[in-house]
């Protein structure tokens, strides 16, 4: 297990950080941006020649540009899990899927029911990937849903084949969930030790 700290750290990351640096706050007004540049028969408007009233109400009309200046300690903190997680994924790109499945929106999604965050990792072991495929009666609900008429079928009425295989799904999913913690581990930053120089 991890500590407390790397797990708010991921947490944070996945839920917070990752919309805060990754995400364009314009979203489609730069792509509505380039399309300004054509008319309604796809011819490319001319542009206005310097220093003629035509560019001076061009330049006028240019809507305020959008900008955001983030807080300098966010940014060093997304900075420090972004570099651990591309170290984790050059060494094990299965571990950091892991990490960004449990403590991604995923994992949120599911952290508040019975089987927790480790429910959003089912569908990613290799006895969860059978349950799903034997639950293909109706191709329309998603892998986590079938996985979940899985439990509810076992509660309902309980058959020693299908404990044990949801069993082997949740042991799998543990095992992945502490190989993925262990190449966490591996990525953190150790103290420096000041070498006396001559």
């Amino acid at each position: 297990m991890i500590g407390r700290r790397d797990e708010d750290l991921l947490i944070w990351f996945f839920e917070e950080g990752i919309g805060a640096f990754w995400r364009s706050p314009l979203g489609s007004a730069l792509e509505r941006q380039s399309a300004l540049a054509y008319d309604g028969s796809g011819h490319r408007v001319p542009k206005p020649t310097p220093w003629t009233w035509a560019a001076t109400i061009a330049y006028r009309h240019r809507a305020p540009e959008a900008s955001y200046l983030p807080d300098e300690d966010v940014l060093l903190r997304a900075a420090s899990v972004s570099r651990r997680l591309r170290r984790v994924c050059e060494s094990d790109s299965r571990a950091a899927q892991t990490l960004e499945v449990y403590y991604g929106g995923i994992g949120a999604r599911f952290a508040p029911g019975r089987e927790g965050r480790l429910f959003a990792l089912y569908p990613l072991t290799e006895a969860g990937a059978r349950v799903c495929e034997e639950g293909g009666d109706q191709p329309s609900l998603l892998p986590h849903e079938r996985i979940a008429r899985a439990i509810e079928a076992q509660l309902r009425m309980p058959t020693p084949e299908r404990r044990e295989v949801l069993a082997r799904v949740r042991a799998q999913a543990e095992l992945r969930l502490r190989d993925a913690w262990r190449a966490w581990q591996a990525t953190a930053d150790r103290p420096r030790v000041a070498r006396s120089g001559a």
